[in-house]
């Protein structure tokens, strides 16, 4: 995701005050984000997978499966020839493998909170099209 969108992303969240807590996710997610494209340039893709977020009640159910189908294929229809998204442990990241994502960079840690940095791994996944 391109800095201007991430800055876009964080001034609609300061927007409301319920959302204060998601500002903070925000800020170390892009922090995160940064971090990994160094390490790892993701220029070479086509598209990206940015946010997806299923209501754990509703977990399980394939409505992730039918999302990500639906993304895919969207992108495909406009010339993709690739998709990558980028993930973290505090997600269901084996999700990805299942539907044949290849992961092909991990970070270790980089939350930044109140001095101390999380032991969490963030990764890049792949998968050509």
């Amino acid at each position: 995701m391109s800095k201007p969108l991430f800055k876009v992303l964080g001034v609609f969240l300061s927007l409301f005050a319920q959302c204060s807590e998601g500002l903070k996710v925000h800020a170390l997610y892009a922090y995160n984000y940064a971090k990994l494209q160094q390490d790892y340039p993701t220029e070479k893709y086509d598209a990206e997978i940015v946010l997806l977020i299923i209501d754990p009640k509703l977990q399980g159910k394939g409505l992730g499966k039918k999302l990500i189908d639906f993304a895919i294929k969207k992108v495909r229809k406009e010339g993709a020839q690739n998709v990558f998204l980028l993930t973290d442990t505090s997600c269901n990241y084996k999700f990805y493998d299942l539907l044949m994502f290849k992961k092909v960079a991990k970070r270790k840690g980089g939350y930044l909170y109140e001095g101390q940095e999380s032991p969490e791994y963030f990764f890049v996944y792949e998968k050509n099209l």
